[in-house]
């Protein structure tokens, strides 16, 4: 066994290693001899943490001490965050950059700092993973004793996952004179099958499908791969992002084919971030599978969605824990659109698919809420994601009960109590509920919070009422967070999702902004699990250079019997700019467990330490930056701003004053501007809105937006009366400047934080509320005339930077995400082969004495034509 305080952490920068002495060698040393507990202090923190102390050797025997270590890419820095500048003019405090060309400078996040304090926030670390990765497995193969064969057999798969990485990642990188090349795969749906395919029992023999048929063996294309596309795709009109991804990893066939002998032609495949999966050897899928989605394309084909599989995201996000948080209130019952199902009925569906794609090293709970919340199971802490915990969640699931209010607090309060339990537990029991690495919440919810209710009390009773406001939750939410950081831990990245536009956002919004995590709009036409499974793209960015990942056992899904597979994750190239790209999909290598199994007796515990140790953890280092990249221009947040007594900024020409704790109704706070000599603020342009949403509180803060009181009552602006823009009637989503909820039943307008655009909103004008004022530049008001006036330039240092001014990563993501000009010209009978008529049985396909598909004149190879019908 692993010991307990080394388990999970690999990781360089959480080893101490004495001068010449690799990673693997301290982790060789610390399974052997046992580990100890030791707390050493950081360098530039002055805290302390728990880590990892093993016995080590001057110099490993395993790895020469004089190999050079690859590096890890350079953590979020915390040196840049903003610090006030010498006083400039007399009347403002400038607070610029060093602008040099590019794009100006995005300072660190205080509170990306504050949830990096613990895992290397203070500089650049190295770390030699495949090193490592090679050690551990001579450590556990030595372990066992007479592994040879079995030695062997692992990195001859190993080889072979890393060679598909590498012809992806190249194939990638020159996709621009890959895909004008491209003909048409064969979908492994088709109905029809060019020659090359040939009887073969190196695959074993289906009893199931094929024990009526006189040869044994199956249908195999051992030349080239075949091609499934995601649920819901029409093959025949295949989108653009689809098409590149099956042109651009078709020349895989030639690696695939090379290495098959080396692997035992088991399985071999990658599945990309669109959802194509390109397997070698070539074999029809199952089909004749009742559907009860008439409008499927492929019909009673068999679906799959790589993006789904334990796999995929092992690869992907690493070790991690994940409380998933699920609004059960009444309104989850209502019907969501045309669908015919409820809101709660469709996110079941979407959650209980969600469980099938953790791995063996992530750590799973749920937790309903209401009125009140509770644990699926009854645990108190995370349970490992393997398969009996995995049915339990989703049995316990299927007998949930919609009922009562939304309170978020609730919710959350239970999330973390999940959270922080296993956290305690992780340091005292030989088998820890925790990964011990990246945490996070996925909160899902169709509602408004009852704390923003003004009607209503988020408590029954009618003696339990207690004040609240949009401070209550996200509060709460703050000092739980810093109570898992306390112990020692990472705090949660929370990911929000609102379901329908009915959904207030703004709380949701918030949260998600304020805990490292991104909100998204859940719509009748979204597949909620595409939704929830966009965390993994945060925590993807930054798990570049990891060597090959094994899976744990299962069972696969062609019937060969109990699996692993060894996985590596595939990037697009660094930019120009040295900015890493984002994950394109996932390689991998399929292994029968009864080939191990005939190479050692002892092959479990082998595989066991080995996926044990090659799930090290890597808590994700994102800057701000992208994570406001990833966001997208409809979710990204506002910036933070520290609160000053006056700001003015150069581009509007303008001073503005807020007061967070004055709180006025909307004619006393217009007239308390007035008074100083200026107005509520009037955000027309699109930067001062951006600037007025950092200065914004929670709640809301009044502008001088009014709805007139006459025909044709329109909304317009207090002081110059020109008309602003209206609230869309018919279409919420399609204004970039009112929130989705806005609904015009209220005369006023504020503004808030839970984005830098969309966070316009009506609201009572008798509703007491912080407000901002705007004065022109030449009647600046006395709190301006001192040095605390902050003035906003051109250069000003963001502490959360809009996508504008994160140009190299935005280009990093865009190279990562964008189909190429070459693409567009290919449609989609060049990309994928006719599928035929009429619709064959699994039989027919499959089995070899049972065929009866015609064969076609075409091929399904880069040097073939296209198929075309006749």
């Amino acid at each position: 066994m692993v010991p307990r305080c080394c388990r999970g952490h690999l990781d360089a920068k959480q080893q101490p290693h004495a001068a010449g002495t690799t990673a693997a060698a301290s982790l060789a040393l610390c399974t052997s001899a046992g580990a100890q507990r030791k707390t050493r202090e950081q360098p530039g923190n002055n805290s302390e943490r728990s880590s990892c102390a093993c016995p080590l050797l001057p110099s490993s025997p395993l790895v020469p001490a004089s190999s050079p270590p690859p590096h890890w890419p350079p953590a979020a820095s915390c040196a840049n965050a903003a610090e006030p500048q010498a006083p400039g003019p007399p009347d403002a405090r400038r607070r610029s950059g060093n602008r040099g060309p590019g794009p100006r400078r995005a300072a660190a996040s205080p509170m990306a700092c504050a949830s990096s304090r613990n895992r290397g926030c203070h500089g650049t670390e190295k770390i030699r993973w495949k090193l490592a990765a090679w050690g551990v497995l001579m450590v556990a193969l030595s372990a066992a004793g007479d592994s040879d064969n079995l030695g062997r057999r692992i990195r001859a798969n190993e080889d072979i996952v890393r060679t598909l990485q590498e012809a992806a990642t190249e194939l990638y990188a020159t996709r621009g004179q890959v895909v004008p090349g491209c003909s048409c795969s064969v979908h492994a749906c088709s109905n029809e099958f060019p020659p090359g395919r040939e009887c073969s029992d190196k695959l074993g023999h289906s009893e199931e499908i094929c024990g009526g048929c006189e040869e044994k063996g199956r249908m195999l294309d051992l030349l080239k791969s075949m091609v499934r596309t995601p649920p819901g795709e029409d093959p025949e009109k295949l989108s653009p992002e689809v098409i590149e991804s099956i042109c651009t990893f078709q020349p895989l066939d030639k690696d695939f084919v090379a290495k098959g002998p080396d692997g035992n032609y088991t399985w071999t495949y990658i599945g990309t971030t669109t959802g194509v999966h390109r397997v070698w050897p070539g074999l029809a899928i199952v089909r004749g599978l009742p559907d009860d989605d008439p409008e499927q394309p492929l019909g009673s084909c068999r679906k799959f969605d790589p993006r789904e599989r334990p796999w995929f995201n092992a690869a992907s996000s690493g070790p991690k824990d994940v409380v998933i948080v699920l609004d059960t209130s009444t309104s989850m019952g209502e019907t969501l659109g045309s669908r015919g199902k409820t809101r709660w009925e469709v996110t079941k569906d979407a959650t209980s698919r969600l469980l099938g794609t953790f791995g063996i090293s992530d750590f799973v709970s749920i937790v309903t809420f209401n009125s009140e919340a509770e644990v699926l199971g009854g645990r108190t802490t995370l349970v490992r994601a393997d398969n009996a915990n995995v049915e339990m969640l989703r049995r316990e699931i299927g007998n949930v009960e919609l009922t009562g209010k939304t309170n978020f607090k609730k919710g959350f309060q239970t999330a973390f109590n999940v959270l922080i339990e296993s956290s305690k537990l992780g340091s005292e029991v030989d088998d820890p509920p925790t990964s011990s690495c990246t945490r996070v919440i996925l909160f899902l919810t169709d509602g408004e919070d009852c704390s923003l209710l003004e009607e209503q009390s988020c408590n029954d009773s009618e003696d339990a009422k207690e004040e609240s406001d949009a401070n209550t939750v996200a509060d709460f939410i703050r000092e739980k967070q810093s109570e898992m950081v306390e112990l020692g831990g990472e705090s949660a990245h929370i990911f929000t999702f609102s379901m329908t536009s009915d959904s207030d956002d703004k709380l949701a919004k918030m949260i998600a902004c304020e805990n490292n995590g991104s909100w998204a709009s859940i719509e009748e036409k979204d597949d909620p699990l595409v939704k929830f499974l966009d965390y993994t793209r945060f925590l993807a960015w930054t798990r570049r250079g990891l060597d090959v990942i094994w899976s744990n056992f299962y069972v696969d899904g062609a019937g060969l019997g109990n699996m692993t597979t060894a996985v590596m994750p595939v990037y697009a190239p660094e930019t120009s700019d040295g900015i890493p790209g984002l994950l394109i999909g996932v390689v991998g290598k399929d292994v029968l467990v009864s080939e191990l199994e005939a190479d050692d007796a002892d092959f479990e515990d082998v595989f066991k330490r080995l996926i044990e140790l090659s799930s090290f953890c890597r808590p994700p280092e994102e800057s701000v930056c992208q994570l406001q990249v990833l966001r997208g221009k409809e979710s990204q947040c506002p910036d933070i701003i520290e609160q000053r007594p006056c700001f003015y900024m150069d581009s509007e020409k303008k001073y503005y004053t807020t007061v967070p704790e004055n709180k006025l109704p909307f004619e006393e706070a217009a007239e308390a501007c007035i008074k100083l000599g200026g107005h509520l603020a009037e955000p027309k342009s699109d930067v001062a809105h951006a600037f007025l949403s950092s200065l914004a509180t929670r709640e809301g803060c009044w502008i001088g937006l009014r709805l007139g009181n006459s025909p044709p009552f329109r909304w317009r602006w207090e002081v110059s009366e020109e008309e602003a823009e209206q609230i869309p009637r018919t279409d919420p989503e399609g204004s970039s400047f009112w929130a989705s909820r806005a609904k015009g039943a209220n005369e006023c307008a504020a503004i808030d934080r839970r984005g830098r655009r969309k966070n316009v909103f009506d609201v009572s004008c008798k509703k007491e509320m912080a407000f901002v004022c705007e004065f022109e530049a030449t009647k600046a008001p006395e709190q301006c005339s001192g040095n605390d006036t902050e003035r906003v330039t051109e250069d000003f240092v963001s502490m959360v930077p809009s996508i504008d001014l994160c140009s190299d990563y935005e280009s990093a993501r865009l190279a990562s995400t964008s189909v190429i000009d070459k693409t567009l010209g290919i449609v989609s009978e060049t990309a994928v082969c006719p599928l035929g008529t009429p619709e064959t049985s699994t039989e027919e396909v499959q089995c070899c004495s049972c065929k009866t598909a015609v064969p076609k004149s075409c091929g399904a190879g880069v040097d073939d034509p296209p198929c075309v019908d006749g």
